[in-house]
């Protein structure tokens, strides 16, 4: 049916972004020496032959990523930083809630990674830590809650303390990004009943994950972490009755604890704007193509000053939620959300960590093995169309093309899941996986590959859950070598047994 509204392209690289790049590219290249300063303005405008515009704008894009600072003064310049964790995890939230994500999807990835977490957890958990965790059992056993917000502080000492003992570091990024965007404003629709109910049933569940945990039961654990997340879903569905399911998760408006670290990460004037002209989005039900206005008609509307406003629409350009249009007719106009931003924010803070490919696998396996079974159960013929296309791509690939037709296919099988979260999850690691040194696949595995991949395909295409989870795991099992340097001389051999 013809329409006669604009069409949105996809947005293309600004050049600042692209100097941001290549600047982040030298950075790691040094080894990220932290404190060291790159120069100032002018020389690095030499340096990378561009203007004092753009090598301004790319300077506030290392900034947000956590790169580098640039210091004023004297002996200023452009300072390398430690990438902040906290903006990593303010990159996947801001995303995920501009994104618009659905409570199903917040809680079906909570449950994956969360139990992931534990099961980390468990095969790691030092026995001097022992202690540690019957000290929280203890303070768990009287039924009672504490005030709310220490309440809330003691329930953050053991996330943080199970996050921790994963030593994950992706693990820990996704934990954090989820349970940031699960947080509402519990009132006015939160009664204080249900509050108070639920922080006894949260305290009871909480100090049977940790007991499980301790005993080395790992299963146990995780089928009480479900129970817990259960209760939290309760909880929100409740505040969300009579609105729509897909409603914000209300982080304009955190109220839930002056204490709550998600109160630092979103406490910038722009950025709750930024959410906020997101919900006026939903609430106005525009779409990809529609118009939102010009500045002036949202400086008005939000009564704000332009320099939050610009600032404010910068974010949601960064996450191609909107973009501008110049000339008759122009303004502001809805565009699709892409992950690349995000996705490079958080690769610039795995890089720095040293990410290893053990880390890797171990949450790259649990995704892949998640989706493969969520596709295969919401499979469309959109979907089987693009898994053979893709398939046959793979199946055609020389060596040299053959990874990243293979990643291909695996983000498609996360995309096809139908979890916005975990295909968000599925994009980082895969871009992660590209910097690691690993070289062409042996040709003599490529076939065995292949076959596995197409076994995963065709279950997933007849919408057989659970073989197109066997089939994924046997492929993941036959990779696991690949990402163990010292066994991956023997993987000829070894993939042979398959």
């Amino acid at each position: 049916m013809p329409t006669d509204k604009p069409t949105v392209e996809k947005r293309k690289g600004k050049l600042a972004e692209t100097i941001a790049e290549t600047i982040k590219k030298d950075i790691i290249a040094m080894g990220w020496p932290v404190g060291k300063i790159l120069g100032n303005e002018p020389q690095l405008q030499e340096r990378y032959s561009v203007s004092r515009a753009t090598i301004r704008e790319a300077i506030r894009q290392l900034e947000r990523h956590g790169v580098a600072s640039m210091r004023r003064g004297k002996l200023g310049g452009l300072m390398i930083e430690q990438p902040a964790e906290i903006s990593a995890v303010l990159a996947l939230a801001t995303y995920l809630e501009l994104a618009h994500i659905s409570i199903d999807e917040l809680f079906e990835a909570r449950n994956i990674i969360e139990c992931m977490a534990l099961e980390q957890a468990g095969a790691r958990l030092p026995e001097h830590e022992l202690q540690r965790a019957q000290t929280f059992i203890e303070a768990l056993r009287d039924p009672e809650p504490l005030e709310f917000n220490a309440e809330m502080a003691l329930h953050t000492q053991i996330r943080n303390f199970l996050r921790d003992t994963a030593t994950n570091p992706a693990t820990a990024l996704t934990l954090d990004a989820l349970y940031y965007i699960t947080i509402h404003d519990l009132p006015p629709r939160a009664t204080k009943k249900d509050v108070e109910q639920t922080l006894r049933d949260a305290r009871r569940i909480r100090r049977q994950v940790l007991e499980a945990l301790v005993g080395g039961d790992t299963d146990g654990a995780k089928h009480f972490q479900r129970e817990l997340l259960a209760v939290g879903e309760w909880l929100v569905r409740k505040q969300l009755k009579g609105t729509d399911s897909k409603a914000s998760s209300g982080l304009v408006r955190l109220q839930v604890s002056p204490n709550n670290p998600v109160n630092e990460i979103f406490n910038k004037t722009a950025q709750r704007l930024a959410l906020e002209i997101i919900q006026t989005v939903r609430k106005m039900r525009l779409k990809p193509g529609d118009h939102l206005g010009t500045e002036p008609e949202l400086q008005e509307r939000h009564n704000v000053s332009r320099a939050v406003l610009r600032e404010s629409l910068r974010i949601l350009e960064l996450h191609c939620i909107l973009v501008s249009k110049r000339g008759y007719g122009g303004g502001l106009v809805i565009a699709e959300p892409l992950p690349d931003y995000t996705v490079n924010i958080v690769v610039s803070y795995l890089q720095y960590y040293d990410f290893s490919t053990h880390y890797f696998f171990e949450v790259w396996k649990t995704l892949q093995l998640a989706t493969s079974k969520m596709a295969a159960e919401r499979i469309t013929p959109e979907g089987k169309k693009r898994l053979e296309t893709l398939l046959a791509r793979e199946q055609s690939a020389n060596p040299k093309e053959y990874l990243s037709a293979m990643r291909d296919l695996e983000i498609a099988i996360s995309d096809l899941s139908g979890n916005r979260p975990m295909a968000l999850f599925a994009q980082v690691l895969s871009r992660m996986a590209m910097n690691y040194p690993l070289g062409e696949l042996p040709k003599d595995v490529i076939g065995p590959l292949s076959a596995a991949h197409e076994k995963s395909v065709q279950a997933i295409a007849a919408g057989e859950a659970g073989l197109a989870r066997r089939a994924m795991s046997q492929y993941l099992e036959m990779l696991s070598d690949f990402y163990r340097p010292e066994v991956r001389d023997k993987w000829p051999a070894t993939i042979k047994k398959f």
